[in-house]
Order: C-alpha cells, then structure tokens, then sequence
C-alpha cells in the first residue's frame, strides 16, 4: 500500500539537495521505519500503515524548510537531521533507557556527514559541513514544544494521514495556510493564518500524540528493545548491525533461534490484554504535543478552552500504571 503524501514544495528539487539525498547515509533511510517497529506488530492500528520511511521523512523536511524561506544550509540540516537513525529509531532510545528525552540516537550526525558521499556534494556547492549537521540551530528546521518546526510539522502531517486522523485534502489545507513568522515573545515559528484550521490542526496533532504513548506503542517499542537485549548479549547482532537497514537486521534475528522465538512474539503482538495476561510492562514515553500559534491572536489553548482542557488531560499522563499486551 502506497502513504498518501502531500505536496510540500511545486518546484522541482534543486540540484544540490537532490544530490546530497543520493549519498550512501541518506539511501540507507529508504531502509529505515518512521513508526519504530510498531508496523511490524499485528496491532491492527499499526499493521495496516502504509511504508513511512526516514528517507522521506528528512527529504520532506527539507522542502518544507525551501517553502518557507529557508536557505540551501538549512534545507540541507533539515535533510540530515536523522542521518544516524539507528533500525527501530526510538526503540534504540529505548535500549538505551532514554524514554521520556529520546535523544541518544542522534549523536555522530557531523561524523557521518563528514563521510566522503556527503562531503563531495557539499564542496561542490562550497557548504561546511559544520555548518548542516546541527539542525536545531535553527528554529524554521527544529524547536521546543510547543512550537511548530519543519521535523515536527512534517511527521505531524504525515502521521494524521496515515493514521487515518484527518483525509489528505484537510491535511494539505493546514499545510497551504501555514506562514513562517514572528510568534510569542517574539520567537519566529511556523504558524498559521487561520484560527480555525489551527484549532482543528491542534485536535488532530493531539490525537497523534496519543498514538505515540498509547499502550500498544511504547509496549511493543519496549518489547523490541528487549529483543535486540538479548540479539546483543548473545552476538547474534552488534552495535553496528543497528546502523544497517532493519531488513537486514531482521534477517540476522532471525537467524537464530532465541531471537527468532523473541521477534516472533513481538510481531504477533495484537492486543492490551483484558484480563491481565500477556507480557507485563511499566513504561514511560515522551509526551510529543503541538500548541499552534494562530498570527496576531496567540496559542490555540489560549483562543480554545476545549484545547487546553485536552492538552492539559494528555500532559497529566499517567505512566505508573503496568499494562499486559499479547
């Protein structure tokens, strides 16, 4: 099944970031899930995901940056901004114990930029690459929440087509309405034009944030970072082996038995159990929302009670309970 994309930028792409898209690091994305591991899972929320990958995720970035006045440096940080995504992306996070920042994989970005594919691209356009391997130097590519940025406008819009949140043409008609400019406290965002699109914007991110910290996502992130526990005490993989593509990957935990037997529990995964049975699992997650700033007016939970009191219920998560999936 074909992800129903929108289009971010009517020109064609230029030649210096179609090019660096071409380099070894950023192919290897092709191979590398935007959802962490959930699509492989039989949840019916996740098994039925259209293919999202890293790839297009950082190349869609990157348009976006070019949409909104942003220049060819930070197109080019919003395209390798993920370049060290590991297979599984969070789920290394995960590994890792970085729950709630998720940010131990994004380390190296100007070691792998430096690499010889990447650097022949940008010599020829004369770009340091100092100068394009820290996106969040730049709020247009990167900022806090509950700001709107580049990444998290991109995944944003992309996720509520592909969790069915929101059809295509809505989506598109946020991102049409959508300007580059001066926010709160004088901080320029991406922000809309538009009260009410923002407001429906904000009630469909929030229901993407849900996704991202409902029971079956962080349970199955949990249960596949324990998977690659066990593939990396037993030699079955190495570190390196999560810099590879996840088919790969896969197909060296399945090659032995232990880890065969474990990913094949992870992927039968289809259900929060009912009754308690199943795997156990405590875990916390990082709490993803979006306040959007409407020009001249404010934040949506500023302008809509209803907003804040469903941002405000989300932020009031309650992590220490355990749950059971099976």
């Amino acid at each position: 099944m074909e992800r129903k994309r929108l289009t971010y930028l009517l020109e064609d792409d230029p030649a210096y970031l179609a090019e660096a898209a071409e380099s070894g690091p950023l192919r290897r994305l092709k191979g590398i899930g935007m959802n962490c591991g959930v699509e492989y899972t039989s949840f019916p929320r996740f098994a039925s995901l259209a293919p999202y990958s890293r790839f297009e995720h950082s190349l869609d970035c990157a348009r976006i940056a070019l949409h909104f006045g942003g220049n060819e440096v930070q197109a080019l940080a919003c395209l390798f901004h993920d370049v060290t995504s590991p297979c599984f992306a969070h789920v290394v996070d995960f590994l890792n114990g970085d729950y709630q920042k998720q940010e131990s994989t994004e380390k190296g970005v100007l070691r792998t930029v430096k690499r010889k594919g990447i650097m022949t691209v940008l010599r020829k356009y004369g770009i340091s690459p100092y100068d394009v391997s820290d996106y969040h130097r730049f709020p247009l590519c990167d900022n806090e929440s509950p700001r709107l940025s580049c990444d998290r406008l991109e995944y944003t819009l992309s996720n509520m087509v592909n969790f069915g949140v929101v059809p295509l043409e809505k989506a598109q008609s946020f991102y049409d309405d959508l300007i580059f400019d001066v926010a709160d406290n004088g901080v320029r965002e991406i922000i809309f034009q538009s009260f009410i699109l923002a407001r429906e914007f904000a009630f469909a991110a929030l229901e993407n944030s849900k996704v991202y910290i409902c029971e079956e996502d962080r349970g199955s992130m949990e249960v596949l970072a324990h998977v690659l526990r066990i593939a990396l005490s037993k030699g079955v993989i190495n570190e390196s082996d999560l810099m590879s593509k996840e088919n790969a990957l896969i197909k060296k935990l399945m090659s032995n038995p232990e880890t065969e037997m474990a990913f094949t529990a992870f992927t039968s995964l289809s259900a929060v159990s009912e009754d308690g049975t199943g795997i156990a699992l405590k875990v916390p997650a990082k709490l993803r929302y979006i306040d959007p700033y409407v020009k001249g007016r404010g934040r949506v939970s500023e302008l809509c009670p209803d907003f804040k009191k469903a941002l405000d219920e989300f932020l009031a998560t309650d992590f220490s309970v355990t749950f059971h999936l099976e």
